[in-house]
C-alpha cells in the first residue's frame, strides 16, 4: 500500500462522497473547523492507495507531541466525533487492521483515540482498548408523517404547545444569528455548570458561520424564536444522506414553551423533505435525561465503539523522561 500525507482535499472529498457510511465528521470540512479553531493542533490525516486502486482516508488530528517530539498523540476525530477509516470501496477487517498498523508505525503514533463509525463498523487498531457508547438515530425513509407518528405522546403534546405559544422556527443566515445562538449556549453552560461535558469558544461558531457561507448544504444553524427573541437553537451537519444534530442550546426561561421540541420536529421535517435517510441525535455524553429526550422522538440506540491505543514503547519513553526530569 502507498501512504499519502498530506492528503489532497479534492481526493479526500471524493472518497467521502463515495463511502456510503461516511459522515460530516469524516470530511475535510469538519477537519478544517477543528484546525482553524485550535491552531495548536496539526493536520495528520493520511490517505492510502491500495494495489487494487482502492482509495482510503484516515482523518487524524495531532493534538500533542511527547518525549522530545518523537511520539505523537492523535485523535480521529476531534471532540469524540465519528472517525476511523473511510474508503471508496469496501475494506475487509483484515485490510483495515493492516492499514491501521502501517499508518501508526509510519506516523510514530504513541497514543491514538478513535471514535468508531456506527454506520460502517470496523475493527479497532490492534492492541487498542475499547469501550462501547451509543448514539440515537431516526430512520427517515418512510417520510415525515410516519416519523412523527412515532413521537411519544409527551413529545407531540410539547410540540403542539410550542406552536400555540407562538414559537417559530427558521434557518439562521448571518453572523449575528450565530452570535445570538452563542448567547444561548453561554446561558446553557451557566445552567449546566460542572455537568457540562464540553465548552467551546466563540471562535468555533464564528468559523462554522464562515463554513456555512461556502457550504450551505452541509452546515445549518436552526433557531427557534418567540416574540422576536431567540429561545433555542440547534447546529446540524449534513453529509451524503446523513444529518447529525451536533450541538444545541436553549434559554432556561423559555422551557415552559417547549421550543426545543418544535425546533427538532421542524429540523427532522426538513431532513425528510431533503431526502435524508438518517437523522442522528449524536451520543449523549452519559446524560440519562438527554438520552431520554432523544428517545421521545422515537430515536433508537446505535452502538458507537471508542478505542484507545497507547504503545508500550511510548509509555516506557514517557516514564523514562519523567524520571530524568525528576
Amino acid at each position: 500500500m502507498k501512504i499519502l500525507h498530506p492528503v489532497d482535499e479534492a481526493s479526500w472529498l471524493d472518497v467521502a462522497r463515495a463511502c456510503h457510511g461516511a459522515t460530516f465528521f469524516h470530511t475535510p470540512l469538519w477537519h478544517r473547523l477543528t484546525l482553524t479553531t485550535w491552531p495548536t493542533f496539526r493536520d495528520a490525516t493520511v490517505g492510502v492507495l491500495l494495489p487494487d486502486g482502492t482509495r482510503a482516508v484516515l482523518p487524524l488530528v495531532e493534538t500533542a507531541r511527547h518525549v522530545r517530539g518523537l511520539f505523537r498523540e492523535m485523535v480521529s476525530t476531534f471532540a469524540g466525533n465519528y472517525g476511523g477509516l473511510i474508503a471508496d470501496r469496501p475494506l475487509t477487517d483484515e485490510k483495515q487492521r493492516d492499514i491501521y498498523r502501517e499508518v501508526l508505525d509510519s506516523m510514530r503514533v504513541g497514543e491514538a483515540h478513535v471514535t468508531g463509525n456506527p454506520y460502517a463498523p470496523g475493527p479497532a487498531p490492534e492492541g487498542a482498548a475499547s469501550v462501547e457508547d451509543f448514539t440515537h438515530v431516526l430512520r427517515l425513509d418512510a417520510g415525515y408523517d410516519a416519523v412523527a407518528a412515532g413521537f411519544w405522546k409527551g413529545c407531540r403534546t410539547s410540540t403542539a404547545k410550542a406552536r400555540r405559544a407562538g414559537v417559530t422556527v427558521r434557518e439562521a443566515g448571518s453572523v449575528p444569528d450565530f452570535r445570538d445562538y452563542f448567547a444561548l449556549y453561554e446561558d446553557s453552560l451557566a445552567r449546566w455548570g460542572d455537568q457540562a461535558t464540553s465548552s467551546h469558544p466563540w471562535k468555533l461558531f464564528e468559523n462554522v458561520a464562515a463554513l456555512r457561507e461556502k457550504h450551505p448544504a452541509n452546515v445549518r444553524l436552526w433557531l427557534a424564536d418567540k416574540d422576536g427573541r431567540r429561545v433555542a437553537g440547534s447546529l446540524v451537519f449534513y453529509w451524503n444522506r446523513h444529518a447529525v444534530y451536533w450541538h444545541g442550546a436553549a434559554l432556561a426561561e423559555a422551557f415552559q414553551h417547549s421550543p426545543t421540541n418544535l425546533l427538532l420536529a421542524e429540523v427532522i421535517r426538513d431532513a425528510c423533505d431533503r431526502g435524508i435517510s438518517v437523522f442522528d441525535f449524536n451520543p449523549s455524553g452519559g446524560h440519562f435525561g438527554v438520552a431520554r429526550f432523544k428517545e421521545s422522538f422515537g430515536a433508537v440506540k446505535l452502538p458507537v465503539v471508542r478505542s484507545s491505543i497507547s504503545r508500550a514503547l511510548y509509555r516506557g519513553a514517557r516514564a523514562a523522561s519523567r524520571a530524568v526530569r525528576g
